[in-house]
């Protein structure tokens, strides 16, 4: 129930000739359900995101599978387009950039790898396999100080951790002496990664169709008789034209006969 309609309810009990009260109680009860109607549709639209959101991480995590699975196989290229949609559906998980950035270092995309390893820790800065995924990347960009301290940090995260071993025994000597040379090349992005680093095809804007112009009928009309005229001229010249050799012809012969009538009585004249 509405605040103000209980209070209401009793003036209009108090006065009850007074109209103000009695217009004013069925405009506070109106009020009352679109109140709750609105907040019944929120929640219904509350409801309706958590549904996504779950269907969303459902499928994102599904894709991170199929990638994984492509991944041990050798095919990166595919593995890189899965871990990107499992991103668009879920951008929230620092696993899926750890797992793209793996992608990207065996493609030797070696930038856009430290970038999604960056965005992984940023997200999780626990995780251990975004510091061997981010060692990775700045070995391949020769930055073997940065990979030194990276690895180093997973080690001390992760003790036992083989891959921030491997990689921290394969580096040069002079790594460990070269720390603080670390290369800014690639900053910690304060944005997300785009989920498709791939072209995706966008079908082509449909053409705008031309405006047609109004008219009134007045001006129909007009255009009604001025083709109306136009149609009879063009009659008329049609005729015309077929008449004039006809006629041209008819008056030639008719002179011709008026000639020879006029020798006949001459000659008639004479005998």
């Amino acid at each position: 129930m509405h605040l103000l309609q209980e209070p209401t309810k009793k003036c209009a009990q108090l006065e009850p000739n007074n109209q103000f009260w009695k217009d004013e109680i069925p405009r506070l009860e109106l009020m009352h359900k679109e109140k709750v109607k609105s907040d019944k549709e929120k929640e219904k639209e509350k409801r309706k995101k958590a549904k996504k959101r779950r269907m969303d991480k459902k499928k994102a995590e599904e894709y991170n599978s199929r990638a994984n699975d492509v991944y041990r196989l050798g095919n990166h290229e595919k593995a890189l387009q899965l871990y990107s949609f499992a991103i668009a559906m879920d951008g929230t998980n620092y696993i899926y950039y750890s797992n793209r950035a793996a992608a990207y270092n065996a493609l030797r995309q070696y930038s856009k790898a430290l970038e999604d390893a960056n965005y992984s820790i940023t997200l999780n800065g626990r995780w251990v396999k975004a510091y061997a995924r981010k060692g990775a990347a700045l070995v391949g960009l020769k930055d073997f100080g940065g990979a030194y301290s990276a690895f180093q940090r997973g080690i001390e995260l992760e003790p036992e951790n083989e891959a921030c071993k491997t990689g921290l025994a394969n580096l040069p000597q002079h790594a460990a002496s070269s720390v603080a040379t670390i290369s800014t090349r690639v900053p910690t992005p304060v944005q997300p990664p785009m989920p498709f680093p791939f072209a995706v095809h966008t079908p082509a804007p449909a053409p705008t169709p031309t405006p047609t112009p109004v008219t009134t009928s007045a001006e129909k009309n007009e255009t009604e008789e001025k083709d109306k005229e136009k149609d009879k001229e063009k009659e008329r010249e049609k005729r015309h034209k077929e008449r004039q050799p006809y006629h041209s012809h008819s008056v030639v012969r008719k002179k011709t006969t008026d000639t020879k009538k006029k020798k006949k009585k001459k000659k008639k004249k004479k005998l």
